[in-house]
C-alpha cells in the first residue's frame, strides 16, 4: 500500500516538473516577443548614453572596400575582339 502510494506521488511530481519545464518555454517565448516588441520604445535616458557612446564599426563591407583589398587587373594583353564571333 505505501509503496503504491510512493509510486503515485512521484508519478505526480514527474507529470507536474515536466508541465513546469513546458510552461517556462513558453513564457520564455512571450517574454522575447515582449521584449522584441517594447524595443521600438526608447526612453530619453537611453537615446543619452547611445549619443555619448562611440559610433559602431561598419557590420558589412561595402564594395569601396572590397575594390581596395583588390589587385587592378591588367587589360593591356586582351584585345576587344579576341576568342569572339560577331553574328
Amino acid at each position: 500500500m505505501a509503496v503504491q502510494q510512493l509510486d503515485s506521488v512521484i508519478q505526480q511530481n514527474a507529470s507536474a516538473a515536466e508541465e513546469m519545464a513546458s510552461m517556462a518555454e513558453e513564457l520564455n517565448s512571450q517574454a522575447e516577443m515582449m521584449q522584441d516588441s517594447v524595443s521600438y520604445f526608447t526612453l530619453e535616458e537611453q537615446q543619452q548614453r547611445r549619443a555619448e557612446l562611440p559610433a559602431p564599426p561598419p557590420k558589412h563591407k561595402t564594395n569601396e572596400n572590397k575594390a581596395k583589398l583588390l589587385p587592378k587587373k591588367d587589360d593591356s594583353s586582351l584585345s576587344s575582339d579576341e576568342g569572339f564571333e560577331e553574328f
